[in-house]
This record gives structure tokens, sequence and C-alpha cells, in this order.
């Protein structure tokens, strides 16, 4: 197979698959991966899971066996082998699989492509028929099938219980034994919690009974459209895979899509796509005739009215309902007019049979679009989950293996507050750490030890939560991250208010780093209440706008896990220049003034740099500029005015220029006579270099000068 390498580690992929399939067979596909020896170990972690994704379309239609996951070792080897089932197709065709390499954040670190495929009416090789597993006879076949070079020779935590040869698995059940899952993945060494994907397996997903039941009784009513909504890996793709194995109604079908990808596409290949992937999900793509493209651009409505119809004839149900995951990139139906909810609104309405549940990332108030197309639609937010659910999260995937005292239980919703992803993260890191140490007694020692491996782990999705947010909230996230740790520097906070700060504490750190409080910045706060990234608690009205006083009951940081990860990848000296980003034609004016600076006279760099500043005056650039140029052309006063706020923003920077500032300020004043405003200039600066000797003997000149006016 080819590769194109991103793994930091050299790994040698173990991958047995069918040069050639008999149609409408199943097969079985093993994928290994063997650390090179040699190979420097890239990761803090002894173990390191990667997770295979494997493209085999149009040739086969996969299924996992298990969890599609391979750790490796940091002292070489792996376990868990991948095995999936690939069913052939029922036409002849020739192609080839793509398996991508995903490590534990989602992010794709490999991706393999293996030599070409034939799918043929009749292959032409002997079986021996062996129970309902046939196995190819020919050694040669299997040499040619399996090299003993690309065959991992190192066996870790698994019995050595590799076939010699391809299996043909004709009618064999799609789902393995428990004994047989146990043996080739022994229980005691597989991590069972699940990060970087979507939990499609009934028995591993917990909770949200409340919401199955709003979605089964709203179907029942006849709510044609149902808006579910939620932040970023809160499980919402998760609760759409779920969705057709905890709503059961009689004559109701549900086809899981995703609309990822699809936003700048034409409507006729977005609903091409839809029409190719529910065929898929139900088996049926030589069953039913999937309309074309052109033909879709032509007449969209036979997507409705011919081929949905066809669907629903084919699996003999009365209703359809289309689950669409990934539907923020359709939320502003400016992006193209006449798009897909357009469509699907209009659709709606002439077909009683229809019913869709779109699935967004954002809160329903910043979708105006959405809600106006689909006034009448009920809602309902995917939000954390119950402590009862939470706690079962934690427990039973791991049961018989990590016994968890409730100490430690509570640890780990303090530090994820019942978000399944993150209780998933911790949770991961726990079992790795047991399984590392050998010790299966999880106390709240052990939670408290794997916070930032943790915080690596989920490293991915926690990026991921990050870059939804607008640069305002960022800033005051970083912010309300980092309050609590100024309380507990201060000793100022007990260990049951350290996490919680007023309104009035968050402002007044961000004043403290220099930054100029906009509207932007006071309405953030709210939004990040409003957005359940903050907790308020209090009063419950909010009001609108900034308050003026500011609110005084506390906040805290939702999720203690983020507020530690803020604190380590997005720390508020960092962020705050994010906000010279605010206003791109701002910043693009700056630049262009930065580049004219050396060829400029320096009062005319300082009559542009000022508006600039007046209109976003958190645009730090500026700001230093500012102040050079006044030091250059000696306005010391001015001078003093833009670093006194610079060093707020940035000490290290502007301690040189700030503290010459004040020298000569201080000198200028003294020569003038002001000898009262001279000596706060300079002591100052001496606030900033304790000891400084010019300091001193400008001060000591100063004293000496006020006693002899004093005679």
């Amino acid at each position: 197979m080819s590769e194109q390498p991103l793994l930091p580690i050299a790994v040698q992929p173990v991958i047995s698959y069918p040069r050639e399939a008999e149609v409408g067979k199943t097969y079985l596909m093993t994928i290994d991966l063997k650390v090179v020896e040699g190979s420097e170990w890239q990761f803090e972690e002894e173990e390191y899971p990667i997770y295979c994704m494997v493209d085999s379309e149009p040739l086969f239609k996969c299924e996992a066996v298990g969890e599609p996951a391979i750790v490796l070792h940091r002292f070489g080897g792996s376990y868990g082998v991948v095995r999936l089932l690939l069913t052939a197709s029922l036409q002849e065709l020739k192609g080839g699989i793509t398996i991508t390499l995903v490590n534990g954040w989602g992010v794709a670190i490999r991706k393999i492509q293996s030599e070409e495929i034939g799918i043929k009416q009749v292959v032409n090789y002997t079986t021996e028929l062996i129970g309902k597993v046939e196995k190819k006879a020919s050694a040669r076949q299997r040499q040619r099938d399996f090299p003993i070079a690309r065959r991992n020779p190192y066996i870790i935590g698994r019995p050595s219980t590799e076939p010699d040869s391809l299996e043909l698995i004709g009618k064999v059940e799609k789902k393995a034994s428990a004994r047989q899952r146990q043996r080739d993945f022994p229980i005691a060494r597989r991590n069972p919690y699940i990060i970087g994907r979507p939990i499609t397996e009934p028995n591993l997903f917990f909770g949200r009974e409340s919401l199955f039941q709003f979605v089964a009784d709203n179907l029942y009513k006849g709510s044609q459209v149902i808006l579910l909504h939620g932040q970023r890996r809160i499980g919402k793709s998760s609760v759409l895979a779920q969705i057709p194995n905890f709503v059961d109604l009689e004559q109701f079908a549900f086809v899981p899509l995703s609309l990822e990808g699809d936003s700048q596409k034409p409507l006729g290949e977005v609903l091409h796509e839809l029409a190719r992937d529910s065929l898929e999900y139900f088996g049926l793509m030589d069953s039913i005739a999937l309309p074309s493209i052109a033909e879709l651009e032509g007449d969209p409505k036979i997507f409705v009215g011919r081929f949905l119809l066809s669907l629903r004839q084919a699996i003999m149900t009365q209703n359809l309902v289309l689950l669409l995951d990934e539907s923020d990139a359709f939320y502003n139906p400016e992006i193209a007019e006449g798009h897909l909810f357009q469509y699907l609104q209009s659709e709606v309405s002439c077909h009683p049979d229809l019913y869709i549940i779109p699935v967004v990332g954002r809160q329903l108030n910043d979708l105006p679009e959405l809600v106006s197309l689909f006034r009448e639609a009920p809602n309902q937010e995917v939000g954390l989950l119950d402590r009862r659910s939470a706690e079962r999260l934690i427990t039973t995937p791991a049961a018989g293996l990590l016994d968890y005292s409730q100490d430690a239980i509570d640890a780990i919703l303090e530090l994820s507050a019942g978000h399944p992803y993150f209780t998933q993260v911790v949770c991961f890191a726990v079992f790795s750490h047991a399984r590392e140490e050998d010790r299966w007694q999880v106390t709240r020692a052990e939670v408290d030890s794997i916070v930032e491996k943790a915080i690596e782990l989920g490293e991915g999705g926690l990026a991921w939560f990050w870059d939804g947010l607008p640069i305002p909230e960022r800033v005051v996230f970083s912010a309300a991250a980092e309050v609590p740790e100024t309380k507990l520097i201060a000793d100022q906070a007990d260990d049951a208010s350290v996490l919680s700060f007023t309104q009035e504490e968050l402002l007044a750190l961000l004043r403290d780093r220099g930054v100029i409080l906009t509207k932007a910045l006071h309405d953030a706060v709210f939004h990040l209440v409003d957005w359940k990234f903050l907790q308020s608690v209090g009063a419950e009205s909010r009001p609108t706008g900034t308050t003026i006083p500011p609110r005084i009951e506390p906040f805290w940081v939702k999720i203690e896990l983020v507020r530690r990860w803020l604190l380590r990848r997005h720390a508020l000296p960092h962020e705050v220049w994010q906000l010279e980003r605010l206003d791109p034609e701002i910043d693009h004016l700056y630049q262009e003034i930065k580049k004219a600076r050396p060829f400029e006279v320096t009062l005319s760099i300082i009559s542009r740099l000022s508006p600039l500043l007046a209109t976003n005056p958190n645009h730090f650039g500026a700001l230093f500029d500012l102040a050079e140029c006044f030091m250059e052309i000696r306005n010391f006063s001015q001078a003093v005015k833009y670093y006194d706020r610079a060093y707020h923003v940035n000490p290290v920077r502007a301690k040189d220029g700030f503290l010459q500032a004040l020298w000569e300020y201080g000198e200028e004043l003294r020569e003038e006579g002001y000898l009262e405003e001279a000596k706060a200039a300079l002591k100052q600066a001496l606030e900033i270099a304790p000891g400084n000797p010019e300091i001193y003997e400008l001060l000591e000149k100063i004293h000496k000068e006020e006693k002899d006016s004093s005679y």
C-alpha cells in the first residue's frame, strides 16, 4: 500500500485485505501498526491510541468489529488489532481502499492507499468451507496476501491468534461474539472510553432519555421540523446516531446524514449526496435509481417527490425522518439563494410524510434566519449530562476493571461538569494511568494526577471548543480562567470560593492588563453566560447591554478542565493581542503605517496612528508605536501616558522605554520647577526598577534643590 506519512514517529503498517473479491461476499480486513525499531518515541504518555477510518466505497460496505483503534506502546508493539468486515459490491468494480489514521484528538496523521482491488463475479481460487468461514487453501495465495515482512512480530497484551490466511466470510454474523472479542481484544488491556468520534454503539451511550422522549413526542404530534442545538463537542452527532436506536415509533424510519463540507455546493449536488448516503445507509444502492446531479439541478423536487417516495416504499415505512448533522453551514440563507433549508422548508409544507431534524452547534438566538424559516418548530438544547447519566458514563464502560471511589467520581465531575466529551477524556486518561501502574482502584488522588494527560488527550476537542468563539469572548474567557489564579496567589479566597469571581473582578483584571473595556467586551461576559461557558449564580434576570455598576453575583467557568486548559494554552497576556484583529480594516491601515514609518517624519506617523487607536483602543501595536514616536519628538508627558498603558500590556517589552520616558519627564519637570510632579514621576520609575542609581541620583538632586530653595 502507498502511504502519505504525517505521524511524528515511524510505524510499519501491517494490513491484510483481499486483492480480489467476489460480488456480495464479506471479507475480513485487519489493520495493525508496528513501531519501527530505533524510532524515537515522541509522546509523553506510555501508550498512544490511533483510530482507523476506512473509506472502502464503492467497492465495499465497511463495518468495524469492535472499536477501530490500535494502541502503540513506548517499548514496541501494539495491541487492539482493528478488524473490519468488508461486504463486496454487487457489481464488478475496480478501485482501492483508503485508510486514514487519526489520533485521539480527531486529527488525521497518516493516509494509506491500497493497491488496486477487483470485484468479480467469480474469484479464481479454491476454498475450504469450515462452518460459516471459508479459508483460502493455497499457501502461495496466503503468502501473497500476508507478506511475512509486513506482519507484526510483536504480540503485546493479546494471544497470538492471528490467522495465516485471509478469511472469506460468507454469511457470518456482523457482530463478533463476546468470547471472540475478549480473546482478540483482552478487556484488561483495551481502553473502553471513546474520544475523537461519535458514539454509534447503543451500549456505550448514556443518558439523553428526556431528549429522545422530546423527539418522540413531537414526531408523534406531527411536528415535521425539530431543531436540536448545543455547544461543539457536546455530543450532538452521537445523539443523532442514537435516535434510530432510542426513538421507536411505528411507521417512522430515520436516516442519519451529514452536511459537513456542503455549504458551498450547488443544491443539486447536495441533494445527490444526501440521496446516495441514504441508499448506502439502507443498503439499497442496487435497488433504487440514484438521481444524478444534473437531474436534481434541473428539478430539485424529484428528490422528495420521486426518490424519497421510492425509498419509503422500499423500506416499507410511512414517514421518513432526515437527521441532518453539521447543519451550521446552512444557517444563513444568503450563502446560496434557494439553498437546502429553503428547499426543505418548502418540501416539508407539501409532504406530510417528510420530517427533518437539523442539528446546529450554536445557540438558536444566533441563528435568526434558520429560526425564521421554521417558526413553529420545537427546539431542544443538547446540554450537559445529568448527574446519574454522567456517573453511568464514568463507571459502566470499565465495570469489572476500574473501581471508582465516590470521591473519584466527584473529582471527575468537578473537572468535566458532566460534559460527555470531557468526561470521556478524563476517564480515558484515568484508565491509561491505571493500566500503566497496574492499580485499578481509582481515588481522587489518581484523578488529580492525570489532569495534564487529560488536557493533552483532549487538545483537539478543546481547540475546536475555542475556535468557535469570537475574539472578545476569547479574551474574556481567558480572563475568567485567570481570575481564580490571581485570588489564589493573593490568598484572598478559601477552597470553596476560589473558582468563583464577580463581574467587577473579571473586568478589573482586564483593566490591569491594559485593556480598554469596550461594549463588545462587556457584552462578551453575558454571551459566555448565555452560551453556557460561564455559570452565573444569583439573580436569574439578565440585563441587556452593559451594567453600571457591574453585577455582583459570582460567575465561574462551567467546565474546570477547560479553565485549566485555557491557563496553559491561551493565557491572557497573549490573548489580549488578538483584540488588534477586531477591525480588519484598522489593522490593515496599521500595517501600512508600520511600513511607512522609516520613511515618514514622526509627526506624520503620530497623526495617522492617533485616530487609528481611537477607533480601536485595544490595538496594542499602535499603542507601542505611539509611545515610541512621542519619545522620538521628546514629548515626554505623552510618551509616559502611552508607555504607562503599554507596560500593563507587556511589561518586558515596555520596561526600558517606560523607564527612559519617566526619567526624561522627571528631568524636564525639574528644569521647569515642578519638583513635586518630578518626584512623582521618578517614584513611579522606582516601582518598576527599584534601586536604579540614575533615578536615585536625580531624586537626590531634586531634594537638594528643594532644601536650597527653602533658605
